[in-house]
């Protein structure tokens, strides 16, 4: 009997860890400058800081991307832009947030 309760305390307790932390939705918007055109071809890539795995999402024909869940931390972020440049930076994600980053890509 004590073996039962234990167990369930351990999985009540690993259970409530994991919902404690909240997910974060990251959306933004590709444009050219100086027009600022929506430019609709490639993908944006997020790594979790020192994780070995990617998270990618298209880029709509308007220019648009979302990732949702995301956990809370730091990322790299990368775009893909077909014939363009590529981009890479860093971004901190935070508990129950929705981020807004729009970016601005010069010819």
């Amino acid at each position: 009997m004590k073996r039962k309760i234990l167990t369930a305390l351990i999985v009540f307790v690993f259970i409530s860890g994991f919902s404690s932390l909240k997910a974060t939705d990251l959306n933004g918007k590709i444009t050219l400058s100086p027009k600022g055109k929506p430019y609709g071809h490639g993908s944006v890539l997020l790594r979790p800081i020192e994780e070995e795995y990617y998270l990618k999402a298209d880029i709509d024909k308007e220019g648009n991307f979302f990732f949702k869940d995301l956990r809370p931390g730091k990322y790299e972020i990368k775009m893909d832009l077909f014939a363009l440049t590529p981009f890479e930076g860093e971004i901190e994600i935070k508990d129950e947030e929705t981020i807004e980053r729009n970016f601005s890509i010069t010819l």
